[in-house]
């Protein structure tokens, strides 16, 4: 293998990819050897570089830099064909002092992507992992140009947004293009409702709870329904409410046969039960080079 030495350029460094083979130490401004292409058959990856210098100020050292000035080319372009291989793998360390780093770091300018992710077959394009057991870590967060947080996911599934949480679904008329919004309904505890309809004979009627839901609520606290008669009668109430079901009976002990609306509220399995907490909304930026 023959290696030469020469100070490499962002473009120069952008046309390399995972077929180079090589690690240096190397320091800001200096120069780095490049290695022949070639290809290679080892565990690992084939191009291995670590950039030991120290940056202060706007002068943060990158191992690569690649950069594209062409309408449709790659700064950096990784490929992975393997089973378990990955085409482009970043890894940040962090100190005890609060500051962060970013494994892989994208930068955009006007309509461009800053990191963009595409997958063939069942791969996903783009996967994060956090691999920390500390209860409440973050496997992916959104901050806006102020590093305040603006949508963030922690490990134990749970999502929380800055905003309005909306869906742009299909409707009559609508296109790919032209959709038709609508907004999540926000409420001052974790809920979760069904609805249905009974019928009340001679009075009185029981309703059981589907399987499914009883074992999708909070058995230990009371759940709420509110009834609505669809005919004529002298009204109707829950007059008893069970983990299993509830009955509704017409009122002033009236005998009437007639059909009812339901809908009921009640606590989710091991949701917290704050009503409306108070949070601190933390602003979380990694280091980014400039």
């Amino acid at each position: 293998m023959n290696i030469r030495t020469l100070a490499l350029s962002g473009a120069s460094l952008g046309a390399l990819t995972l077929s180079l083979v090589g690690v240096a130490h190397t320091p800001v401004g200096a120069t780095v050897a490049q290695i022949a292409v070639k290809s290679c058959n080892k565990v690992g990856p084939c191009l291995a570089w670590t950039n030991t210098a120290n940056g202060s100020g706007t002068s943060i050292p990158t191992a690569f830099t690649g950069t594209a000035t062409g309408n449709s080319g790659s700064g950096f372009f990784g490929e992975a064909t393997g089973l378990n291989g990955s085409g482009v793998w970043g890894r940040a360390n962090i100190d005890n002092s609060g500051s962060a780093a970013a494994g892989v770091y994208g930068d955009s300018f006007g309509t461009a992507v800053g990191v963009f992710g595409y997958a063939h077959g069942s791969g996903e394009a783009i996967f994060g992992r956090n691999a920390t057991s500390n209860t409440g870590a973050w496997e992916m967060s959104i901050s806006n140009g102020d590093a305040q947080t603006v949508m963030y996911v922690d490990d134990g599934g749970d999502m929380s947004i800055v905003g309005n949480l909306t869906v742009d679904g299909s409707c009559t008329g609508c296109s790919e293009t032209n959709r038709l919004r609508s907004y999540a309904q926000r409420t001052t505890t974790p809920q979760l409702e069904d609805v249905g309809e009974g019928i009340v004979r001679n009075g009185r009627a029981y309703v059981a709870l589907d399987a499914s839901l009883v074992r999708g609520i909070d058995g230990t606290k009371p759940y709420l329904v509110t009834i609505t008669p669809e005919g004529d009668c002298d009204g109707l109430y829950v007059a008893n409410r069970t983990p299993q079901g509830f009955e509704v009976r017409e009122l002033h002990g009236g005998r009437s046969s007639v059909q009812f609306a339901y809908r009921l509220v009640a606590h989710p399995y091991g949701a917290p039960a704050t009503r409306l907490p108070l949070i601190t909304q933390s602003k979380y930026q990694p280091a980014l080079p400039h």
